[in-house]
């Protein structure tokens, strides 16, 4: 991996995207920390208590701060020397996605759980049970661990490249 090839004609290397996807990033996790207090509150003039979906929506807001290392940067611009740092980030990044998605998938059929006690009990369990083999199928997936998968970057599986 000492080399890069060249860029794609008509390509400006040293345009950024990095200030709108920061903005976006930002600005959502603002909003979903707010939406997330504005709930615990609330609860906590309710005096109703905090449940199962509330800390489950809390775990999934702090997981999802992301992984920020050349952000918005095009690849020639960092160097060559970054790709093993980009294809950590991204398996990194997959993981942790698709943890965010269970944990707030699991917190909304925890809130259902909790408002339909008696009339959607097994749909949520059947639900829960799909969420949760989803989430071993990807996190599990062997193409993954094994650097098998046929979306090697320049002919070199993904385990070559973590090396």
């Amino acid at each position: 991996m000492s080399e890069l090839p060249p860029p794609p004609p008509g390509v400006d290397i040293h345009a950024s995207r990095q200030p709108s996807l920061y903005a976006a990033s930002i600005i959502t996790w603002i909003l979903a920390v707010l939406a997330v207090a504005l709930r615990f509150w609330c609860r906590r003039l309710t005096k109703s208590g905090y449940k199962l979906d509330d800390w489950l929506i809390v775990a999934a807001t702090h997981a999802f701060k992301g992984i920020q290392q050349g952000y918005g940067l095009h690849l020639w611009v960092l160097g060559p020397d970054f790709i093993t740092n980009f294809f950590k980030n991204l398996f990194t990044g997959e993981i942790l996605y698709t943890l965010v998605l269970c944990t707030t998938k699991y917190s909304i059929l925890a809130f259902y759980r909790r408002i339909f006690a008696t009339t959607i009990k097994v749909a949520v369990y059947v639900l829960a049970a799909v969420v949760t083999a989803w989430a071993i199928a990807v996190i599990s997936n062997p193409q993954i661990w094994t650097g098998t998968s046929h979306s090697s970057v320049y002919g070199q599986p993904p385990k070559v490249i973590w090396q």
